[in-house]
């Protein structure tokens, strides 16, 4: 498999589009004086651990195995660090999560650069805003792909 010799940004975006899961959780923390935090996240799916070994060995991440059913499914996941330099990569390629990618990219910003010590009511009030969107954004699906682009239709 020529596609696991050289590492290919556009191979992965498409898995992603596929496969994977761009979250902003806001949870709950013993440690910070407002009570919670958050937390940017990602999942990618494969009943193959080759192609999730590579995307870890490039960006860091962990990778979880789950044996239910039919056989082991492995589960790559990756918080901030891994996000912050998986996301610029497969960007231009992303179609389908596009949107959601840009959002969490934002947030990613966001919670790097706000004050530790002066929590800015502003960014937490945009972080939830990122966090609804990218709600919304997962229950659209994409049903018909055809001459005149993605027809869409709502699953609520």
């Amino acid at each position: 498999m020529g596609y696991l010799n050289e590492f290919n940004w556009s191979y992965f975006a498409g898995f992603i589009d596929g496969d994977g899961s761009f979250q902003l959780i806001k949870g709950k923390s013993k440690i910070t004086k407002t009570g919670y935090k958050w937390v940017a996240i990602f999942y990618l799916a494969n009943a193959n651990p080759r192609p999730l070994k590579l995307l870890q060995k490039k960006v860091g991440g962990k990778i979880h195995a789950i044996t239910k059913g039919f056989g082991p499914i492995y589960y790559y996941v990756a918080t901030s660090k891994a996000l912050r330099k998986m996301l610029p990569k497969i960007l231009p390629f992303l179609i389908i999560k596009k949107e959601q990618a840009q959002l969490l990219l934002e947030a990613l910003f966001l919670l790097k650069h706000r004050y530790r010590k002066e929590r800015s009511t502003t960014i937490d009030d945009r972080l939830e805003e990122i966090a609804e969107k990218m709600k919304e954004l997962k229950k659209v699906r994409y049903d018909w792909i055809g001459k005149d682009g993605i027809k869409l239709y709502n699953s609520k």
